[in-house]
Parts: C-alpha cells; sequence; structure tokens
C-alpha cells in the first residue's frame, strides 16, 4: 500500500469499523488477562466493549440496512476517485461516520457515569472527544466518496441507534449489575 500524502486518507481510518473492532478486542483481551480486573480503574473497559463496541455493530448494522432501503449509489468511481469504495457500492448513509459517531455516543456514556458532578472536567473531555468523529465525517467529504448528507445521515444514525442501544440495554438488571456498575448515592 502505497504511502498517501492527503491527511484526510488517515483521518478516515478513525471510521472504520476493522480499526474499532481491533480496538475493543484489545481491550476485552486486556481486561481478561489482567490481574486487576476487578480494580476501579478498569471498569471503562467493560463499558466500552459493551457500549461503543456492541453499540458500533447495531449502528453498523443499522447503517448497512439503511444502505439497502435507500439504494443511493456513490458519486464518485475508481476511474475518477482514487478513494472511492468501488463500482456499485452504496453511499447513503456513510458507515465511516455512523461508526465514528456511534463510539463517540459510548465514550460519552461512559464519560457521564464515571465523572458525576464534576461538569467543568467533562465538558472538556468530551469536546476533545467530539473533534474525533467530526473530523472523520469531513474526511468523507473532502476525499469525495460522500456527500454532505451522506455523512449527516450516518451522524445521525450513529447517535440514535447508538442511545437506542444503550437505553435498551442498560434496562436489563443482569447487566446493570455486572457492567455498569452504579454509583453510590
Amino acid at each position: 500500500m502505497p504511502i498517501d500524502t492527503n491527511p484526510w486518507y488517515y483521518v478516515t481510518f478513525l471510521g472504520d469499523p476493522r480499526v474499532w473492532f481491533s480496538i475493543a478486542v484489545i481491550f476485552f483481551v486486556a481486561r481478561i488477562y489482567s490481574k486487576h480486573r476487578k480494580a476501579h480503574h478498569f471498569n471503562w473497559v467493560g463499558k466500552f466493549i459493551l457500549f461503543s463496541g456492541f453499540g458500533m455493530g447495531a449502528a453498523f448494522g443499522a447503517s448497512e440496512l439503511l444502505k439497502h432501503i435507500f439504494q443511493i449509489s456513490r458519486a464518485c468511481t475508481e476511474a475518477t476517485n482514487v478513494y472511492c469504495g468501488g463500482i456499485g457500492t452504496l453511499s447513503f448513509p456513510s458507515s465511516h461516520a455512523t461508526i465514528a459517531f456511534a463510539a463517540f455516543v459510548g465514550i460519552f456514556y461512559i464519560i457521564k457515569q464515571s465523572y458525576g458532578k464534576k461538569e467543568k472536567q467533562k465538558a472538556y473531555i468530551w469536546l476533545w472527544i467530539f473533534i474525533i468523529p467530526v473530523l472523520v465525517g469531513l474526511s468523507r467529504i473532502m476525499l469525495g466518496v460522500h456527500t454532505p448528507l451522506d455523512v449527516i445521515g450516518g451522524v445521525m444514525t450513529g447517535i440514535l441507534i447508538t442511545i437506542l442501544f444503550i437505553e435498551t440495554i442498560s434496562r436489563i438488571p443482569a447487566i446493570r449489575k455486572m457492567w455498569i456498575f452504579e454509583r453510590k448515592k
């Protein structure tokens, strides 16, 4: 694979499902083999796997379903754009934007649970984390593989499906006890 000089090419990988799946697997293995699994600083790993990992899976599935419902082809072709996903690939919604925003919502939920009333500290962290999915969405437009509407569709799909997923599984008592570790009041 040749080295690309376009920085958007590298930013777009932060929305690749394979990247996030690899991160989730690494965290899962680290949690399993850690001697300190019950330690407080490892609680976020389980939450990341549950909320971001499975949330991204649900959002990605919804994104693929929506692509087949709407059947909107990409405006680009491999002949006109080296970054294009191939002839006949579907465009709406952007799966990279869906994945990036689904990961953001999962991480957002973890931070919300972890920091409690430290609002100023949460705001700084959320701002920095929010920049990543925005850059991923922008990279898809800048590379010419999606229109702004495709990216907005991906953003909405990622956010809505992940929130729906998190809110649904958070109501299951066994998951609340095992994974969410409710804060003491």
